[in-house]
This record gives C-alpha cells, structure tokens and sequence, in this order.
C-alpha cells in the first residue's frame, strides 16, 4: 500500500507541474538534468521532480505513508497522511479536512498541517500556493498597512443662492487620507480596519452694494412678517458660506483568495455634516443671520469586493467596491435673527435608512515583495442623508425646521494614490 501511495503523489506531483515532465523527459533523453523553456519570450526553469517537496520529504524518524480507510486515492475524498509508530495518524483529504485516526477509526482532530505559502498581493491577498501539509509549503501570517491620499468633489447644490443678486459656485477637490491595516494569519480569512477622512468641502461668496442687495427668502405673512426679514432687503453687504465634512471608519472580516480576490464584511460608521450661513447688514435696520445646519451619524454594516488583474509582470488592474446599509441619526438647526431679535430657533431629530456606494479602479505596480504603489479613480454614492440645503422652505415661517428632512442624495468623485507594505 506504503508503495502504490507515493506512486500516487508522485504522479499528481509531476501532472500539476508541466514543466516538471518536461524536464524529466529531456533527462530521459540524455539531456542535461535541468533545461529552459522558452514561451512567448519568457524563460522558464525546468526543476527537477525530485526537488518538488510533498508528503515523503516530511516524514519523521518511525513514521510511515498510510492510506485511510474506505475510500479510493483517485476519488478526490480519499484520505491520505502519515502514521507514527504508536499507530496513531494524521490524514488530509483532498479538499483539505484533517482528520485523526487511530484505533481503525477517524475523525475530526488537530493536525500537525503545514501552512499555505503567503506571496505577493496587496491589502491581504494572500496568495497560498495549494496549502497543507502534503505539499510541505509553508504559509507565514502577514500584516499590511495602506496609506492613500484621495482628491475628491462632492457634486451637487452648484449655484445654490438665497440671495437675489449673487450664487455660491461649486464644492471644489479636497484632499484627505484614507488609512488601512490588516492582518491575514492563514492566508484566507483576515481582518482589518480602516479610517477615511476627514474631507471638508467648502464654497462661498460676497457681494457690496450699498442699498441694493435683496433676499430671495419671502415671509409667509402668518407666522413671519416683511419686517422680520428688513435687515436682508435693501441691504449694504452680504455672504453666503456652504461647507460639509465627511469621515468614517470601519472594522471588516476578510475572506482572501489566490493573490486576487478579497471578500468582506464588517460595521461601519459614517459623520456627515453640513452649514449653510446667510448674513447680511443694512444700514438702518441692522445685520441678519440665516443658518441651516444638518448632522448625519450613520451606523450600519457593509459588504466589499476587491479584484486584482494582471496586465504585466508586475503590475496589475484592480478594482475596489464596497456597500453599505446604515441607521442614520440626522438632526437639523434652523436660525432666523434679524436686528438682534430671534424669529426661528428650532432643531429637531430623526431616524431614516441611508445607504453608502464606493466604487474604484486603477493602476497597482509591485517595487518587491512587500511594497507596492497604486493610482486610480474613485466614486460615492451617498442616499436618503439630511443636507443643510434640503431643511431651507420658501415662504419662510416658524415652522421650517420642525422636522428633518433626510430625502437627500449627493455624488462624489475623484482621485486617489497610494502605497502598501507588506510583512
């Protein structure tokens, strides 16, 4: 039995490795013991089978190659292993379970396996060759650490204005880090954790001219008067501010695949805030605040999806996608002064599901094993989020704000760049 089972691996050995037959059919043939191929203009070793580790070359002193019971070698569930000289075995199947056996009879026990080889990838993938103790490759844990710059544009609110005679432009690029680290101690499942931000947008604008700047904010005529808005009409100066900052982080759990794909799930959590200041100053009836100002505390769980694609020998394509559902706690503040006296003063809270889309893609180059750097695109997708411009009604009355408004949605994209070490 001891005999046919190493013919076994053996010959699996040689049909997994092209190049290993290759290799001893030149030897057969009176060439040298170790030749190239060449394919598409690549050079490639031709190795030795002898030098192919496997199941035999881990034999210790007093332990044998066995079989295990009842079920065939070419069956793809047999179960193979080594044996001590007290009778006791550890056997692998094909798809990977270790079982222990003594006694005539097997079941689920602890291993003494090898583990997967852990090569190059970026952001926990792990590559581990085929893994286990059969084939005596090793597969060492491995930490990564992530460091990006994305350059991002919130898109939407272009030209928003409450005044008659000038606008707000648009949000411009921002800069802000997005930092990752990760562990993989198996070279399939791994977590890691995440910090994005913060990114703060910003647009505003003035305008003089004395006597002669309006509002386009109207009373209502019930519960707000033409005098509560005098200071906004016919005044001397006024500005308008909009900004909004985001940031979030995240813990997921990581499933790695082969060097190019990693699958994950985890809790994230979103702030998302945004203040819009109208103020004006009239001559004779004094200076005017208008403020809006909206919170978005978003908590909830995502799933994600990385790929790599080889496109050269050391670079590759990747693509980055993540989705979230969150329980959005939004509160809003509506303000009102005109001359001095306060005509609305109100906040108000409330809960809404919100949801987070990323999506990105770029260009990943290896400079060795454990460094590489990286440079793409990247786009969101934010829904059903509380903005300042949203909780703003016209004609104007004590009741604005007295209920958040979380319909929302907004886009933004840009660029990001990197690096990753591994160890």
């Amino acid at each position: 039995m001891n005999i046919s089972l190493v013919c076994r691996f053996a010959g699996r050995a040689v049909r997994a490795k092209a190049f290993t037959l290759v290799g001893a059919l030149i030897g057969l043939a009176g060439g040298p013991a170790f030749a190239q191929i060449v394919h598409e203009g690549e050079t490639f070793q031709v190795i030795d089978p002898s030098q192919v580790p496997n199941l035999m070359s881990e034999l210790g002193p007093g332990e044998t190659l066995v079989e295990g019971p009842g079920l065939g070698p070419h069956s793809g569930e047999g179960l193979y292993g080594k044996s001590d000289a007290h009778g006791g075995a550890d056997l692998y199947d094909f798809g990977g379970s270790c079982r222990s056996c003594g006694g005539g009879s097997c079941g689920a026990g602890s291993c003494r396996r090898g583990r997967g080889h852990a090569g190059s990838g970026h952001a926990g993938f792990a590559n581990p060759g085929f893994g286990g103790g059969m084939t005596g490759m090793s597969c060492e844990p491995f930490w990564y650490a992530t460091t990006e710059a994305l350059y991002l544009r919130r898109f939407g609110d272009e030209d928003f204005t409450v005044a008659r005679q000038f606008s707000l432009d648009d949000f411009g690029y921002e800069w802000a880090p997005r930092l990752t680290v990760g562990t993989v101690p198996d070279c399939v499942n791994g977590f890691e954790a995440s910090f994005t931000g913060s990114l703060n947008w910003d647009m505003r604008d003035q305008a003089v001219d004395a006597g002669n700047l309006e509002t386009l904010l109207v009373p209502s005529g019930v519960s707000v008067e033409a005098e509560d808005l005098d200071s906004f009409n016919g005044a001397d100066s006024q500005s308008q501010s909009y900004g909004a900052d985001y940031w979030s982080i995240e813990a997921n759990r990581t499933f790695n695949g082969w060097g190019v794909a990693k699958y994950l799930y985890g809790a994230r959590y979103v702030e998302y805030d945004e203040d819009f200041v109208y103020a004006s100053t009239h001559a004779a009836n004094g200076s005017g605040l208008f403020r809006s100002s909206t919170e978005n505390r978003m908590i909830g769980a995502q799933i994600g999806l990385d790929l790599l694609y080889p496109v050269a020998r050391f670079a590759y394509v990747d693509l980055r996608g993540r989705a979230g559902g969150f329980l959005n706690l939004a509160e809003s503040r509506i303000d009102l002064v005109n001359n001095g006296e306060a005509v609305i003063s109100r906040s108000s809270r409330d809960e809404e599901l919100s949801g987070i889309f990323e999506f990105g893609t770029g260009l990943r180059y290896e400079l060795g094993e454990s460094l590489s750097i990286r440079g793409g695109m990247e786009a969101w997708y934010v829904t059903r989020v509380a903005t300042a411009r949203g909780q703003i009604r016209n004609p104007v009355s004590t009741a604005m704000g007295r209920k958040v408004d979380r319909g929302d949605d907004f886009f933004v994209f840009g660029l990001n760049a990197g690096a990753e070490f591994k160890y």
